[in-house]
């Protein structure tokens, strides 16, 4: 019910012209600096903060256009695969591998196609049987899985120096904080990608992907790019990404074809104390995109392991967190949260709990 009911509220708020906000930005440059050299906590107060804006953008990542290029060529090329071959790629485990799903509209009519190829990597490949479900992919031809390991390596690197630096800033805010995030939480981790091609919709305005939160610690989100029905590509500078931000605003994600957008995700509200509330965001259109357009992106989450036992840092257990008024950025899974939960268990009772 939580969930069909939020739907139903925000996809009121979302008029024929998107409201537009620029984000705040840091450099990438200033990212590699340590917290010693550059103290950035008013940056992270004020994106992703309790009253921040909900995501923060990063620019000027070395890179980033020629990499981002090659990701897209190499879905594109996966998505126009026979259905035979793209068959091959599937797996037992559905969050890995090649998927087609079909969503229901907020209507509950319309349906919305959607194919994408995930591919789960962890941090220390040593610690883990790359053999068990979540890891067993099965990679797509030419060089898709080493063109992933270029990009994975990048994105690596800039949430390990992003994760230093909120580690700082949650060491002046939480009493007994020990750097949980980056002493924890960053030595048992994995990189989930995921390459999305939304297909066109078929009314004026819908949603591509439905208001929700990740169920993971934040989320590394490209520019998309856009192509009409003959896969030619449409030059669209919109992300069509909205988010809530901590005011209970709606806006859409304004950002470049060169700077990435990080997304806060559930677990993040544990190992901040609270601090760091998720980002409610959807994916939709405004009118004056045409309806016969395909929208693709590509995004890597950063999660635990599935066996990674989960806690509030601080010592807290889950009703001392002080800043209550952010539940209502959750679903209600969130309420069954348990110190020492695995994530995998987490996984399991969020998704029970908000399809309900």
């Amino acid at each position: 019910m939580f969930l069909k009911s939020y739907i139903k509220r925000f996809s009121s708020q979302i008029n024929n012209q998107l409201k537009q906000t620029q984000l705040t930005k840091i450099n990438y440059n200033d990212l590699l600096k340590s917290p010693q050299e550059i103290n950035i906590s008013n940056f992270i107060e004020s994106s992703v903060g309790l009253k921040g804006q909900g995501m923060l953008i990063i620019k000027n990542l070395p890179n980033l256009e020629k990499i981002r290029k090659t990701q897209f060529k190499n879905l594109y090329n996966v998505n126009n695969l026979p259905k035979e071959e793209q068959n091959k790629l599937k797996t037992k485990d559905a969050s890995v591998g090649w998927t087609n799903q079909v969503y229901a509209s907020v209507d509950g009519v319309i349906p919305n196609e959607t194919n994408s190829f995930m591919a789960r990597y962890p941090s220390d490949i040593n610690k883990v049987d790359l053999k068990s479900p979540e890891f067993d992919i099965i990679w797509p031809p030419n060089n898709f899985k080493q063109d992933f390991l270029e990009f994975n390596n990048e994105v690596r690197i800039l949430f390990n120096n992003l994760i230093k630096h909120i580690d700082h800033y949650l060491s002046k805010n939480i009493k007994n904080y020990k750097n949980e995030l980056y002493n924890d939480f960053y030595n048992t981790y994995n990189h989930l990608y995921r390459g999305i091609i939304y297909s066109p919709m078929k009314k004026s305005h819908n949603f591509w992907d439905i208001w929700h939160t990740d169920v993971s610690l934040m989320t590394f989100v490209t520019h998309p790019i856009y192509y009409n029905k003959n896969f030619d590509v449409v030059n669209i500078n919109k992300s069509c990404l909205l988010f809530k931000d901590r005011s209970d605003n709606v806006f859409e994600a304004v950002y470049e074809e060169d700077e990435v957008a990080i997304n806060i995700g559930d677990i993040f509200y544990f190992y901040s104390a609270g601090l760091i509330p998720t980002s409610p965001h959807c994916v939709t259109k405004s009118v004056d995109i045409p309806n016969d357009i395909y929208r693709s992106n590509i995004v890597i989450f950063l999660e635990p392991l599935h066996q990674h036992k989960l806690k509030i840092s601080g010592g807290l257990e889950f009703d001392e967190i002080p800043h209550k008024e952010s539940l209502k950025y959750f679903y209600s899974g969130n309420l069954n949260f348990k110190n020492g939960m695995t994530f995998q268990e987490y996984n399991d009772v969020f998704l029970a709990t908000s399809s309900k």
